[in-house]
């Protein structure tokens, strides 16, 4: 049979995920960016190329 968790052991189970959760967010955030950003720098800098006609 399953334990009741008390208010407290909730609370301290409830903030732990939802760092976690938070820290997962931010972290796949990051690399969406990284990769945007690393898909798009060979197409901007042909543009750039193209603009300043070095």
């Amino acid at each position: 049979m399953q334990r009741t968790m008390t208010y407290d052991e909730w609370e301290f189970r409830f903030k732990k995920a939802l760092k976690k959760t938070i820290k997962q967010k931010a972290i796949q955030t990051l690399q969406i960016f990284i990769v945007t950003v690393l898909m798009f720098m060979p197409v901007l800098i042909f543009v750039d190329w193209l603009l300043r006609g070095y």
